[in-house]
């Protein structure tokens, strides 16, 4: 093995990630568009697969704030909170403002302070009690 093999490696894997990065938030525009689709239609059950399959990717690939919003509207849905579509309507104005808006970058906890700053979220909290 050739002693800057490990460099090498890890280069390409950095670089892979950010490119992965770049491509995820690329296509949110089409992912919030998504969201949007399913809650003009009050299409619950697409609503359910959109938030949990963002869950997912979210801190897969490096944005941590898509899982945090998408477990808490998925939660909701789970558990047929009754404010589960007003939860949803919040979420989705929340990664539109912080994608769209231009406020956020593929970065770890940045996410999470912007989202505690926001009023929106506070609502989105106050929704589940």
């Amino acid at each position: 093995m050739c002693p800057n093999s490990s460099n090498n490696n890890s280069s390409s894997f950095g670089r892979l990630l950010s490119e992965l990065q770049e491509v995820y938030f690329k296509n949110m525009a089409a992912r919030i568009a998504n969201l949007k689709e399913a809650f003009a239609k009050s299409d619950e059950e697409k609503l359910l697969e959109l938030f949990h399959n963002y869950k997912g990717t979210g801190k897969t690939h490096g944005y941590p704030i898509v899982t945090v919003i998408s477990d808490q509207v998925e939660s909701m849905f789970l558990n047929n909170h009754p404010n589960k579509l007003a939860a949803a309507e919040l979420g989705i104005q929340l990664l539109e403002h912080a994608f769209l808006g231009g406020e956020l970058n593929p970065i770890g906890t940045q996410g999470i302070i912007f989202l505690e700053n926001q009023s929106k979220y506070q609502r989105f909290l106050a929704l589940r009690s």
